[in-house]
């Protein structure tokens, strides 16, 4: 299974480091961003076109990826708390 293809939870319990969970996350927050601005675009163009069912269809798809996205949010979130707060803590 490649890591495109695992969850974001998953791939964030596998890494170990917070650097690297934090790299995770935020490739994981550019793609959320890419895939909503592709799907914004459809939904801009059937408008244009006057083209409802087309409309229908991707608003679907958008509140596909926005749903799947904000449900994972929280557990993205707190992997990222509890990476961070293992840190040790500096003196400044």
């Amino acid at each position: 299974m490649s890591s495109n293809s695992r969850s974001i939870g998953q791939r964030l319990a596998k890494a170990k480091a917070p650097g690297l969970k934090a790299e995770i996350a935020q490739d994981w927050a550019r793609n959320w961003e890419e895939d909503q601005t592709q799907v914004l675009r459809r939904l801009e163009q059937a408008h244009k076109h006057k083209n409802w069912h087309g409309i229908g269809a991707t608003v679907a798809q958008l509140r596909a990826i926005t749903d799947k996205r904000f449900f994972a949010l929280p557990n993205v979130i707190s992997k990222l708390s509890e990476a961070f707060s293992q840190l040790p803590k500096s003196d400044d």
